[in-house]
């Protein structure tokens, strides 16, 4: 009798257990497509120092790292006052008529995150030394610590911190040192 009564106590706490699992799952607060994303991202990163397969471009002690795109998110506008102050009135032009209307590029495939014109793109979304003194004049010295830390901020605004893109970024910079 007993042992009965536990193993009741048991199953009903077992089965509450599972409804609050559930419950946590149905109500998360992210979208079945970020699960997916977190769980892609996880799977692909090399449990090795090779972090080669995940560089999308890399220049110099810099990179550019597959499954991020934080560079494309381009908006909103005023978060970026200065945009005037590196870009010609013609690349402006381009660079607005690219927003969406959730502030990402429209040339973005979100689901893959990659640029959809990544071979064509406009110059001003090109990271390279000669580009980044026209624009920024930062010196070749500079060049990757200026890249890294634009990175950082763009990734931090968008994703976080302490996301996955964050500490897969950093993971393939230290590789390249």
């Amino acid at each position: 009798n007993n042992k009965l009564e536990m193993f009741i106590k048991f199953s009903h706490a077992l089965a509450l257990l599972f409804f609050q699992f559930a419950l946590a799952i149905a109500f998360h607060p992210f979208p079945p497509s970020y699960h997916h994303k977190v769980w892609t991202l996880q799977m692909s990163t090399p449990t090795n120092d090779d972090f080669s397969s995940l560089i999308l471009r890399r220049v110099d002690k810099w990179a550019c790292v597959k499954n991020c795109g934080a560079c494309c998110k381009l908006g909103p506008l005023d978060s970026r006052p200065d945009l005037e102050t590196y870009l010609t009135a013609e690349e402006l032009v381009k660079y607005k008529s690219m927003i969406g209307e959730d502030d990402w590029c429209i040339n973005f495939d979100k689901t893959n995150r990659m640029c959809k014109i990544y071979d064509e793109r406009p110059e001003f979304c090109k990271v390279d030394p000669a580009k980044s003194k026209q624009m920024f004049d930062v010196d070749g010295e500079d060049f990757n610590d200026f890249c890294a830390f634009c990175c950082r901020e763009q990734i931090a605004d968008v994703y976080g911190e302490d996301s996955i893109e964050m500490d897969t970024f950093e993971d393939v910079l230290e590789s390249l040192e």
